[in-house]
């Protein structure tokens, strides 16, 4: 996985830019302001793209400004009243300066377009990014049709005293470790999709699937471990070695406050261990698909 770090004169120039449109509503429009000023600042945005479709599928970008003031992390899921849109900007505006629009659901988070990653009040138990144990190996929305998936995700650390590290895998790595007799039963519709404990939706929460498919040549991931059953026999043994090729072949991202790191949903899986402590991620998804700040309603289509 490639890295990039931010020098101190990029990331004044960038603290700089990005202040004159903090008190902005985020929208269409403030979305392409942020990507451009971030396009002028924020060196090879091109071979980030590159990276994300074609080689590995993760960058990790380093000591990124977060602005004057980071208030405690929120405890109810929800963006600090007394926070500006500093840190949103920055991912939305990368997120969109390599090509990727940002949008949400109705259904998760309440459209937010920023999730605040961070353990919820009284979900410690959760299995999902409001809880504190830890998240298996998992793509943002497997349940849901390719179109409507996440395509990218961006994460940005703001505080994470837990010490607690994202673990990152590529799809191809992964498969790499297996037969093609395995390869072939993922990719048949031998499968059950659950949406997340996020999502809030009725008579759409599962769905009949392989866990692979092949598009223009690369292999695609549709799974979350811990949330993805077999229907047959020897369909669940091949998910049972992809299981433990995906726990072989994974790396440790360590997260300081200031660090980024983008994602191919399509071509990547990501997980994390127990939080202890505070922990403050923010989470934007982006696509090839929908327009930047659309808000996608999954009860409709």
């Amino acid at each position: 996985m490639i890295e990039y770090i931010i020098d101190s004169n990029k990331h004044e120039s960038l603290k700089k830019e990005l202040n004159r449109i903090v008190n902005l509503e985020i929208n269409k429009e403030t979305i392409y302001l942020a990507s451009d000023i971030i396009k002028r600042i924020v060196p090879d945005v091109r071979n980030i793209e590159e990276e994300l479709f074609y080689g590995y599928g993760a960058v990790k970008i380093k000591s990124l400004p977060l602005g004057d003031y980071i208030p405690t992390p929120p405890q109810n899921g929800k963006k600090h009243p007394d926070k500006s849109n500093f840190t949103e900007f920055l991912s939305l505006g990368l997120t969109k300066a390599i090509g990727l629009n940002p949008f949400s659901y109705k259904q998760e988070k309440e459209g937010a377009l920023i999730h605040e990653i961070t353990p919820a009040t009284g979900q410690g138990a959760s299995v999902s990014s409001n809880g504190e144990i830890p998240f298996d190996f998992h793509s943002d929305g497997a349940y849901l049709r390719r179109p409507v998936r996440p395509h990218s995700l961006t994460l940005l650390c703001l505080v994470n005293d837990s010490v607690t590290s994202t673990e990152i895998v590529s799809l191809d790595r992964a498969l790499g470790r297996l037969t093609k007799k395995e390869v072939d039963l993922l990719s048949k519709n031998l499968f059950i999709h659950r949406s997340p404990e996020t999502f809030y939706v009725k008579n759409h929460n599962k769905s009949y699937s392989s866990i692979i498919d092949k598009v223009d040549g690369f292999y695609e991931v549709k799974a979350a471990l811990h949330n993805t059953t077999a229907t047959t026999e020897k369909s669940e043994q091949a998910l049972n070695n992809f299981k433990q090729a995906v726990k072989e072949q994974s790396v440790s991202s360590n997260w300081v406050p200031g660090d980024l790191l983008i994602f191919n949903n399509l071509r990547t899986m990501h997980g994390r261990g127990s939080i202890s402590g505070s922990r403050w991620l923010q989470c934007c998804y982006g696509s090839t698909v929908h327009e930047s700040a659309a808000i996608i309603d999954l009860m409709k289509g």
